[in-house]
């Protein structure tokens, strides 16, 4: 009996042999009952099977292995057991991430036994072709390997998937360096930090390789390649419109990566989208990048960022740079803005939502990254990418941020969005700009208004209480209908906050003025010390 039908016949997955056949353990068949044998036959004994031998080194008794190469026989027979498990025909997804099968994996690698670890990956992929942590585990001991090829062919067939792109590109550049293609090797780094601008490997790779790279005169002025970073780093492939000079990346939205430039004719700073390398080939995605910066173009409002070209051939959207970044940078550290400031940088994106919603499009994906700042502080919305017209949004009801989506976008339905998903988002981002962060879970549940309510501090809460009920409640037909509603109670409530705000600076005012007074001037120390008290509450 081989080692893997001994697992088998142990864990009752094989059927007993028939009876006229011998068994392993004994020499001869049981003789047959004789007519003066008892009625009742006495229980037949169990043979022992035989002890299974660890394996040695060469040899391993499966079809199409030569076995363990490993001198340890217990890293061996781990090899033999881990590969007895992959053969096994109720091998599935669950088996390979069972802890007992990873743990020996990790057994395998941590003792050097890289070709058995192989060997058992590769038996196993044929078993699981759509598993990919599996192959990606696989692509990196190729990679380690020096396989380039089979290394090449399954990054290159994660990236076609979309899955570890940046990772998958940084090995591939990697790759064609120790290949000498420095020109590849640029383009793969490229991509990865298209997909993860603060890849700090793929940048310093692509700066490594600068002094390698061809560099056309004609082009060099429209490449990153000529173009220094705010890291002093540099990257390669992305080609620029004529008439601008890129910078460095400035952030990734799911369309494109983003990028700080140089107008030369005008002499300002612009930013450059750039339509992701993967992307350029789904004439459907090309389509919607470009349907957006038209979209945002033709409603020409202030309160939304500017469009001032697009090159359909270059796959790139040059707009108005914002110079102030965004509401997440703002609370990154975790910290509330006052009230005051917040309810007027939602009165500026409701005054914005109000007018979109007139002409009938709701933006959709509402959230502090898609929120930035101009210069002189006005707030405006960026990212249109999902937007779209209300009477039309069956096919991309679920597109978005799930954090903060509305109750009713998360659901599974047909029925269309209305304008009051971007008020229910509005709502959410209105509590992080006085909570400095939402609730956990919020992504993957429907919090009640009263979960919301009680992250603000005491005095937002008791002013903020009634208006964000109604803004973040569950049900749509229990919000306000219109964003201009909306803004008018907050017309109000930032006036109170306000003057709240203005109190300390006011007393410190009077404590001044205090001070100078003379002490025989008694009319006026009581009037100043009323308006104080007045002021105290």
């Amino acid at each position: 009996m081989g080692f893997f039908d001994y697992i088998k016949k142990s864990l009752g997955l094989s059927k007993a042999p028939p009876a006229s056949a011998p068994t392993q353990a004994s020499e001869a068949p049981e003789p047959e009952p004789t007519a003066a044998a008892t009625p009742k036959l006495a229980p037949k004994p169990v043979p022992k099977p035989a002890r299974q031998r660890r394996p040695a080194q060469g040899e391993s008794g499966i079809a199409g292995w030569k076995g363990p190469q490993v001198e340890d026989k217990e890293v061996a027979l781990e090899a033999h057991k881990l590969m007895s498990w992959v053969i096994h025909e109720d091998f599935v997804a669950a088996s390979y991430d069972a802890p007992e099968f990873q743990g020996g994996l990790e057994r395998l690698e941590s003792h050097g036994a890289t070709a058995e670890l192989v060997d058992i990956l590769k038996r196993a992929a044929i078993r699981l072709r759509k598993h990919t942590p599996l192959w990606r585990r696989l692509a990196l001991l190729y990679t380690d390997q020096y396989e380039h090829e089979s290394a090449r062919n399954i990054w290159q067939r994660l990236i076609d998937e979309g899955k570890h792109v940046a990772e998958a590109s940084f090995y591939l550049g990697e790759i064609a360096e120790r290949d000498g293609k420095a020109m590849e090797a640029a383009a793969n780094y490229q991509r990865a930090i298209a997909f993860e601008p603060e890849h700090h490997n793929a940048w310093k790779r692509a700066e490594a390789l600068k002094g390698n790279l061809p560099m056309p005169r004609k082009a060099a002025a429209a490449t990153i390649g000529g173009a220094q970073t705010s890291a002093g780093l540099q990257s390669f492939g992305a080609r620029a419109p004529d008439g601008y000079e890129l910078k460095h990346p400035l952030g990734r939205g799911g369309y494109g990566t983003v990028y700080l430039a140089n107008d030369t004719h005008l002499h300002r700073d612009v930013a450059i989208k750039f339509l992701h390398p993967h992307l350029t080939r789904d004439a459907r995605r090309v389509g919607a990048f470009f349907d957006e910066a038209r979209l945002v173009a033709r409603l020409g409002l202030p309160g939304i960022v500017r469009i001032y070209d697009l090159d359909q051939e270059a796959r790139v959207i040059v707009m108005e740079y914002l110079t102030r970044g965004t509401l997440r940078d703002r609370l990154s550290s975790g910290r509330a803005l006052a009230p005051g400031a917040a309810l007027r940088v939602a009165i500026s994106l409701l005054k914005t939502l109000d007018r979109l919603h007139q002409t009938g499009i709701i933006h959709r994906d509402i959230k502090p990254e898609n929120i930035l700042f101009r210069s002189d502080g006005s707030a405006v919305m960026g990212d249109f990418g999902v937007a779209g017209l209300e009477d039309a949004q069956k096919a991309a009801r679920h597109a978005g941020t799930l954090a903060y989506m509305a109750p009713e976008q998360k659901q599974p339905s047909d029925a269309p969005l209305d304008r009051r998903a971007d008020l229910y988002a509005m709502g959410l981002v209105l509590v992080e700009m006085l909570a400095g962060s939402l609730p956990a879970g919020t992504a993957t549940q429907v919090h009640e208004p009263e979960i919301f309510i009680s992250m603000l501090p005491r005095a937002s809460r008791e002013l903020m209480s009634i208006p964000l009920e109604r803004l973040l409640a569950t049900n749509p037909e229990q919000r306000p209908s219109s964003a201009l509603e909306v803004i008018n109670t907050f017309k109000s409530l930032a006036r109170q906050f306000t003057a709240q705000e203005q109190v300390p600076a006011l007393i410190d005012e009077l404590d001044k003025l205090m001070a100078t007074t003379s002490p025989d001037d008694t009319a006026a120390r009581a009037q100043v010390e009323a308006m104080r008290r007045a002021l105290q509450g």
